[in-house]
């Protein structure tokens, strides 16, 4: 090149030759970019680029950079060059370029239940039409369906990890690298980096020079499709579309299937679809019920849909004559499962047709039906004699509707008020499902009442006040009594109203032929009684029958809780109230109700050594013999300063009295509380006939000096459960019956926890003969021959328990164990506010729990002229004269009979002992 620059020209010397001045050369930059692939750069001007700054030389315009389809990866940077300082007069180290990816295309994912439209689109792509939706029977559970463009995004499918780990083309292809903060591709060369034998770099990288480009770079980014809004814009957050297969419910078209819960079920979740047969239908072999979303091929179906057919209709009870109760199974054919039992109803036998027993669902030309049903008819049993006054031997039992023969006459002369003398036939009285068909006898021409002849005198009913003994007005009285059939139903016969007797008593009278009758006694403000009598074993002459009752008012407090039996109160100010009401026949003329706090009387029998004792239990002297007093110190009572200090702690008095009844104050409280009515004997604690009112049962005493014979007694202690008890409570005789019948009346009002015995005692004698096993008379007394019953009443909803003699118990003694009551605290009440408890109440009456009565508990009393009179015991140690007619040793009372009680309403079973009992042990076994 020309120093300097361009020479101008010279013009020569015409007579001198000279050349020209030559050019001054200088060494120029030199590079092989040439040879480098991916290299774009400006050939001449990089030519005239020199290592040294020459004056009139312009600068170093040498520029390289990548080719338009190349990518700068590493090496130098993109830009201009220079050599200065360089001493091989090379250019500065050049990029190295890696060629250019095509756009990604944006990949086709066959997804399960995705169907995409065109969609073959790279990024950039225009006019590439691309839609995607879920198939039928899978619906999007993320991302969006409808058009959709193509688009680039980071390549999230490189794994992180260092790139000279690589172990071939393939994995380095897959991988990225983090460098100071930012990921970067790996790069790939198979000759390896700069005079490395490293092959794969990540982007960037040193060892990337303009020699050593790589072969090629993993893919930085991916293409991908995002849902295209009608706008225009590009959701480009939006996940990618998943739709998920879901059940179609296939039961919503099928008019024999109620379903719920069948319209968005998935595979694999909880699916609340259940399905049914449309009523009356009814599925074979059971298969209602779920149904489960299951993953088939592929797809999800719901398991299949139950197969429905008309089940049995439930066959006719033919007005009655056939039981049908166990046929309410809607059965179908063929299923050996399903059974319906026909038999014939209760009263009813069977005359024609198949047999009782199980009836099978059979398919027949009308449909499914129960086939070869018996035939049943009711019968008319032979009518008893009545007591021998009805001519009963030209009458056998007839069916209902059918031939019969049965003459009917009286003895006597019949009832005006009960059917005619004469021939009867068999009337057929429809039933119900519910009701069993009935027969009764009825006139064979038509005319008159139905029936049979009423030869006995009418029955009389009487209904007293059970605390008054008054006679009660306003009392509605339902009479009932068999059908003729002996089905065990009955029919009405009779209401009677005690406000339409005429007679002073308010006595009503009824007729019947029947032996067995049913009562029901109503009256507002009382408790209901209802009672099966047996006119021949409740009335001692058949002919002569009046029965009597005795109504209670309903109690005032304490509602009785039928689940647990209890009662709620605050101790202090508690409501309750209890009533125990003898009744019983027309003789012995007196029997006596007693009952005490059996808890009072323990503490006293043990404070004074009287527990398991007898008459024959005698102190000893100090020389070995005996002496004439008893071990059991209850002679101590004789004293009027014990008797004045144990009356403080369960004291009993006597009452005025109105006749045989208590006397009340106008405010309805008993007139017990005078100086004067202290009872003389405070040891056994009975209520009963003469000592009739108990009170102060949340007291105790402490005892000191008893063996001394010199008690010192103070009574400031507590019964257990009942410290700041309410201290109006009292137990009380209302009333004493001596003429037969009752009532006999003890009220417990407000009474605190513990045990309550109620005992029943034969007062006059009857002097009934029997004979023994060899043939001879003797003189029987037996309290059970009276038919005595105690209905006892609980709580404000006035509960009523009925106690009996049971019919096991033979015993023949005077006097009856009847019931121990047990009042229990049983811990807070649960919903209380105000400090309430919860106070159980248990009805004991079994041999093997109640308290066993003895000879030194048992009550005493004054003599005619209310005195203190005495009499000698066996050792004639002075004691009070015994409240009992005769003597009643501890062998004799082991064989009183106890009593079997029953509440009226079945829902308060679990007040009984004996049922809480058994339940325990039931509990106990199942664990």
């Amino acid at each position: 090149i020309l120093k300097g620059g361009v020479s101008k020209p010279v013009c020569s010397d015409l007579k001198v030759g000279k050349f020209e001045e030559f050019p001054e050369c200088v060494p120029a930059c030199r590079h092989r970019w040439k040879d480098r692939v991916g290299l774009a750069y400006d050939e001449k001007a990089c030519s005239q680029c020199t290592p040294v700054k020459y004056p009139g030389v312009e600068d170093c315009k040498c520029s390289v950079k990548c080719a338009e389809d190349f990518r700068f990866v590493g090496g130098g940077p993109e830009g201009l060059r220079s050599c200065e300082g360089d001493v091989l007069k090379r250019f500065e180290q050049g990029p190295a370029c890696v060629k250019k990816s095509e756009p990604p295309v944006c990949e086709r994912k066959y997804l399960p239940g995705q169907i995409m439209t065109g969609c073959d689109c790279k990024v950039g792509q225009e006019n590439c039409p691309c839609s995607v939706k879920c198939e039928e029977g899978f619906s999007v559970t993320s991302g969006q369906i409808g058009d959709m463009a193509c688009i680039e995004v980071p390549n999230v499918n490189l794994k992180t990890a260092s790139c000279s780990g690589s172990w071939g083309k393939s994995q380095c292809m897959s991988r990225q690298e983090m460098v100071d903060g930012e990921l970067k591709p790996c790069c790939w060369r198979f000759a390896g980096f700069s005079s490395s034998l490293t092959r794969c770099v990540p982007e960037g990288h040193e060892l990337i020079i303009e020699a050593t480009p790589p072969d090629e770079c993993a893919p930085a980014t991916k293409g991908v499709f995002r849902p295209l809004l009608p706008s225009g814009n590009i959701l480009k957050d939006n996940p990618p579309l998943v739709c998920t297969p879901f059940c179609k419910n296939i039961f919503e078209k099928k008019k024999d299937l109620d379903h719920s819960g069948c319209d968005s079920c998935q595979p694999n979740e909880d699916c609340p679809c259940t399905v049914k047969c449309r009523s009356p239908l009814k599925a074979l072999a059971g298969n209602e019920g779920k149904r489960e979303c299951l993953l088939v091929g592929g797809r999800a179906e719901f398991q299949p849909p139950p197969s429905c057919v008309k089940p049995c209709e439930t066959p006719d009870h033919l007005q009655g004559t056939l039981d049908v109760s166990e046929c309410d199974k809607n059965c179908v054919p063929g299923d050996r499962d399903c059974t319906c039992i026909v038999k014939c109803a209760a009263g009813n036998f069977r005359v024609d047709g198949g047999q009782e027993g199980e009836k099978p669902c059979v398919a027949t030309s009308h449909g499914p039906m129960h086939t070869d049903l018996p035939i049943c008819l009711p019968k008319c049993v032979k009518p008893e004699d009545q007591f021998g006054s009805l001519n009963t031997k030209k009458c056998a039992s007839c069916l209902a509707n059918r031939r019969c023969d049965c003459d009917l006459s009286c003895y006597t002369k019949a009832s005006k008020k009960g059917a005619l003398n004469g021939k009867k036939k068999c009337e057929f009285i429809p039933g119900s499902k519910d009701k069993s068909a009935a027969a009764e006898w009825a006139p064979a021409d038509g005319n008159g009442p139905n029936g049979v002849p009423q030869c006995l005198p009418p029955i009389i009913i009487k209904v007293d006040d059970a605390r008054t003994k008054k006679p009660l007005n306003g009392v509605t009285i339902v009479i009932s009594v068999p059908y003729a059939s002996g089905s065990g139903l009955r029919r009405p016969i009779e209401t009677l109203y005690t406000s339409k007797s005429t007679r002073k008593d308010m006595a009503v009278e009824f007729s019947t032929e029947q032996r067995d009758i049913y009562v029901e006694l109503k009256k507002k403000g009382y408790a209901t009684i209802t009672r099966a009598l047996d006119r021949g074993k409740n009335c001692k002459d058949a002919s002569k029958c009046e029965f009597h009752f005795a109504l209670s008012e309903e109690l005032k407090g304490g509602h009785l809780s039928p689940n647990g039996c209890f009662i709620v109160g605050n101790p202090k100010t508690i409501e309750w109230d209890m009533r125990a009401v003898l009744e019983w026949g027309e003789t012995p003329a007196d029997l006596d109700i007693w009952a005490r706090n059996y808890d009072c009387y323990r503490d006293v029998e043990k404070a004074y050594d009287c527990t398991g004792k007898n008459p024959t239990t005698f102190e000893e002297t100090y020389l070995g013999w005996t002496s004439r007093y008893t071990k059991c110190k209850r002679r101590l009572f004789r004293q009027r300063s014990v008797r004045n200090k144990e009356i403080e702690a369960c004291g009993v008095r006597f009452c005025s009295q109105d006749e045989q009844r208590t006397a009340f104050s106008k405010y309805g409280k008993p007139l017990c509380k005078s100086y004067n009515q202290k009872a003389y004997n405070q040891y056994d604690k009975w209520v009963f006939w003469d000592v009739r009112y108990a009170s102060d049962m949340q007291k105790r005493c402490y005892r000191s000096g008893i063996e001394d014979s010199y008690p010192k007694i103070n009574c400031n202690g507590w019964a257990r459960h009942a410290k700041d008890w309410n201290e109006d409570h009292h137990m009380v005789l209302d009333v004493d019956e001596q003429s037969g019948h009752g009532p006999e009346t003890i009220s417990f009002k407000n009474v605190p926890p513990g045990t309550y015995q109620v005992v029943v005692n034969q007062w006059t004698t009857t002097s009934r003969k029997v004979r023994d096993r060899w043939g001879n008379k003797i003189t029987v007394e037996d309290v059970g021959y009276a038919n005595p019953r105690v209905n006892l009443y609980i709580g404000g909803n006035s509960i009523r328990f009925e106690c009996l003699i049971p019919d096991s118990c033979l015993s023949q003694v005077r006097i009856w164990n009847v019931v121990n009551v047990e009042v229990k605290d049983i811990g807070p009440y649960e919903n209380g506010k105000n400090g309430e408890r919860k106070y159980q109440i248990r009805l004991i009456d079994s041999r093997d729990e109640i308290q066993p009565l003895r000879w030194v508990e048992m009550p005493t009393r004054r003599d005619n002229k209310k005195q203190e009179w005495t009499q000698q015991d066996t050792q004639n140690q002075q004691y009070w004269t015994m409240g009992t007619a005769t003597e009643y040793p501890d062998g004799y009372l082991k064989q009183a009979c106890v009593g079997q009680c029953e509440p009226a309403d079945a829902e308060y079973k679990e007040c009984m002992a004996r049922t809480h009992s058994r339940r325990l042990a039931e509990d106990l076994r199942n664990l």
